[in-house]
Parts: structure tokens; sequence; C-alpha cells
């Protein structure tokens, strides 16, 4: 009995370990060796794929250049394994020299064949502590290449040095990146920009702990479009030029941008009113949270259920604005709440061409800076007939004593359209009646921003048990005014990545 218990255990478990395989730069690619181990080792892994048995199974590489001459096609439920993504034990996958590539790209359909290393209706790929590149001076389109794949997972790799995209990923589910390092692996543009890291349709996948960056200009660290169910956190992105993070034009449910450490902007336009998230479980399309953001045009829109909250932006660049919608007819809702923005040099909110309702600002902390002739309202708009129901409440306005700014731009009718109420105005001009003007807040201001600084004093605040009741999904801590309640838990403002 115990006998037949235990084979049965075994056959349940043994897919689990599979074969593992060899690979080393001192290896021979021959039918005489069975790459079973470090001194049977094949050369390469062109052909040690052709020598697997069923899968799974695992192929581990010393360390080493390998120099790859065309795209290798990967089976299903396959673990490859480096000896590390840097130093002198790295395992380095590049491309060969002669490397043919197009000269255009479908922006929403890579050519497999361009890249490094594919899957394409495959499940349960790994890849792990190994470089990918292509040289400085022959970069290709791409590093990895994963097509209606389910189940994929890169983590402690290095990806440098590739035209459009170092992991692209259409129509994939269950995808994991983390602890990795992207670098110049999106430097040109091919009649679109693609992405360090790109993808069309991911579900259920999670980003994270990656350090991304550019020193080459344009490209994007993430590119994205049609996400459901999808996490981008504790990722650190500093491009030259191009943008951090791009989700644009197409529905999006539930994908959820948090704990970042960007310098440039994130763009989730969506110029027609986007599907309502609920519709797959979600209670908004994009939330953006707990990030540490820099660029002045930071949030671009306009994006229907979006949320905006509890990130602190320190901006560090000059000539933008916090939250832009551009042309476009969306009826939202826009929530943006409890965020602490400093040295807001243009418009909080501000709105180009289109149309623009149901966008509600409340319990943020803004500090306006000195902007001279860019200067302008904290809420921007047009004329009237292109907003409807702008609500501002619980916010904390302040800008510089030499150079007040209105509250709500004044001409062609604007100000009948929002609703700004019970925020404490310090050198802001054109304040409606319901709202404290040039009264001090009394900030904490000891300990780090945004967390403890932006506190309500403790004893004497304007704050405390000040604000109002806010009629949203999405409400504020409590009762304060501004981004921080007092006596709350310290909240989780824990950002950035180290990558590997």
């Amino acid at each position: 009995m115990y006998k037949s218990v235990l084979v049965c255990l075994l056959i349940l478990i043994s897919p689990l370990f599979g074969a593992e395989y060899f690979i080393s730069v001192d290896g021979k690619d021959s039918a005489e060796r069975d790459g079973k181990s470090w001194d049977t080792a094949y050369a390469s892994l062109e052909y040690a794929l052709k020598r697997l048995g069923d899968g799974p199974n695992k192929i581990k590489f010393g360390p080493g250049p390998y120099i790859i001459k065309k795209t290798i096609h990967l089976p299903s439920d396959l673990v490859l394994t480096g000896s590390g993504s840097k130093g002198d034990k790295a395992t380095i996958l590049i491309a060969g020299g002669q490397w043919k590539f197009l000269t255009s790209i479908d922006e929403n359909k890579a050519p497999a064949n361009e890249y490094l290393l594919a899957l394409s209706k495959g499940k349960n790929l790994e890849i792990s502590h190994m470089s990918i590149e292509s040289p400085v001076d022959h970069k290709i389109t791409g590093g990895i290449y994963c097509s209606r794949s389910a189940g994929v997972t890169l983590h402690n790799i290095n990806v440098e040095n590739f035209r459009w995209s170092g992991a692209y990923f259409e129509k994939s589910s269950k995808v994991k990146i983390y602890n990795s390092r992207f670098h110049n692996a999106a430097t040109d543009k091919i009649k679109h920009w693609g992405g360090n890291i790109r993808s069309t349709r991911l579900n259920e996948s999670e980003i994270y702990n990656n350090v991304i960056t550019s020193d080459t200009g344009g490209g994007y660290g993430y590119k994205g479009s049609g996400h459901i169910g999808t996490r981008l956190h504790h990722n650190t992105i500093k491009m030259n030029k191009g943008f951090s993070i791009e989700s644009a034009h197409e529905h999006e449910f539930g994908l959820e941008i948090d704990h970042n450490y960007l310098t440039s902007c994130i763009s989730v336009p969506k110029h027609k009113n986007g599907a309502n998230p609920e519709a797959k479980g979600f209670k908004y399309s994009v939330w953006i949270h707990h990030n540490h953001l820099e660029d002045s045009y930071t949030v671009e829109g306009p994006r229907s259920y979006l949320k905006i909250s509890h990130n602190y932006i320190k901006i560090s660049k000059t000539n933008g604005r916090c939250y832009t919608m551009h042309s476009g007819d969306v009826h939202g809702p826009t929530w943006i709440h409890n965020n602490v923005m400093e040295n807001v040099d243009r418009a909080v909110v501000w709105m180009n061409r289109g149309y623009a309702s149901n966008v509600h600002f409340y319990n943020n902390t803004v500090f306006m800076a000195k902007a001279g002739e860019r200067s302008g309202a904290l809420f921007g708009a047009y004329e009237s007939k292109r907003l409807d129901n702008w609500t501002v409440k619980n916010n904390i306005f302040i800008a510089p004593a030499d150079e007040p700014r209105s509250l709500i731009a004044q001409k062609r009718g604007v100000p009948s359209k929002v609703v700004a109420k019970n925020n404490i105005c310090v050198n802001i001009t054109n304040v409606p009646e319901g709202n404290f003007t040039n009264i001090s807040p009394k900030f904490s201001m000891t300990g780090e921003k945004p967390w403890a600084f932006y506190l309500p004093a403790a004893e004497n605040s304007n704050l405390v048990d000040k604000g109002i009741k806010v009629e949203l999904p999405f409400k504020g801590e409590g009762i304060d005014i501004g981004a921080m309640e007092s006596g709350s838990e310290i909240p989780a403002w824990k950002v950035g990545a180290k990558g590997e």
C-alpha cells in the first residue's frame, strides 16, 4: 500500500523537476555529449533545444558571451538560468554583428524574428541571471518576444542596447518582470517610439523592482495598452526625454501604477469616454498612487475612471501642468486626491481642447512656484462650454507672496463650471466664498517629506477637523484639510527599486 502511494506521489510531482541541461563556452555541440553535466555541456542554446526531452526542462549557462545569429524560438515549460547578469561571471546572450532586421515596425505587432529569444502561444517560461544584449554599433530590434503566452517570468536579468524594445509582450497573461535592469533598450523611433518594456493587451501581470534608464534620448521606460488587472510598482525609471510610463488610447481595466520613482511623465490618455472598469471587477481604469514624481508635466490625460492619489509630486522641471487633458470628449469621472505637490509652476489641472466633466480635486496640498510669464490659474480651462462639474474641496493652495495666482481661470464663464469650497488659499486670488483665505495651514514641519512634514501640527493647526464631506467613491483619509490626516499611521511611501 505504502509503495503504491509513493509511486502515485512521484507521478504527480515528477513533472515539476524535469531534466537539467548545461551550456558552457567550453562545451561542444556534439552527439557524443548528453549536456547533463558541466563535463558534457553543450556550447549553444540552439543545439541544446534540439536535444531536450519532454518538458519541463531547465538549462543552466556558464559565464561568458554566447553569440546568437538568429532568433531562437523557445518551447513551453522551460527555465533558462545564467551565472549572473553582470560582472566577470555574467552570462551574456548577444546578437551577432551580421544580424538582419527590418526598418519599419507595426506598433502593435512586433516582428518576432527580430528578437534574440521568442515564445509564441506558449506557457511557463522563466529567464533569469543573465544579460541580453546587442552591440552598441549594431543594435537589433529587441531582446525577448512573447506573443499569446502565459506564465512568463523574467527576473534578475540585464537588458540593454536594443532599438525598439528590450522585452515585448502581446496578448499575454500572468507575466512577471522583477529585480531586473533595462538600459537603452528602446533607442530608436521606428514610426512610433517603443519601450524598454513594451506590451499590448497584458493581463493579470506584475512588473516590479526594476531599474529602467536611458541616456540616449527618446524612447519610453514602459509602454503598454489595454491592461486588465496589471500592476507596475516599486520601479525606478529615469529616461532621457522620453516618457517614464505610457498606456494610451485603449480601454484599461485595473492598471495600477504605484510606489515608483519616475523622473518623467506618466501618459494615460483615452480621448473618448473609457469603458466602465466595473465591467471587469475594478473601481478604476488607472490608479496612480504613492509614487515619487519629478516631471512638471506629471500626468497626461484625459482618461475616464482615472484615480491619482497619495503621490509626492516634487517637481524639478519647469513649464508644465500636473494633470493635463488634451482634446477628446471625456465625461470622467477623474479623482485627484491626497497628493502633495511642490514647485508647481503652471496649472495644477489644465484643459486644452475638447470636453471634460466630473473632475474632482480634493484633499491635496499644493505649493506653487514662481513662474513669471508662465504663471496662470491653478485650474486652467479655455471656455465654460468645454467643462462641467469640476469640484475643488478641502485643499491647501499656497502661492509665492510676490506672485499671487488666480484659483480658477476667469475668462469665458469658466468659474461657473467649477465648485470650489473649503480650501485654504494663501496668496491666491479670485477665491469664491466658502473658502479660507490667507491663513496659515500650520504643518508639523518635522520629519521627512512628505510624511510626516506635511501632517497638521499637533496643536493649533487650522487643518484638523476642518474638512467637509466629499460625496465620492474615493473619499479623503478623514476630515482634515490637505493631503495628510492627523493621527493616522504612516502611509506606505517607500518608492523605487534597486534592480539586480
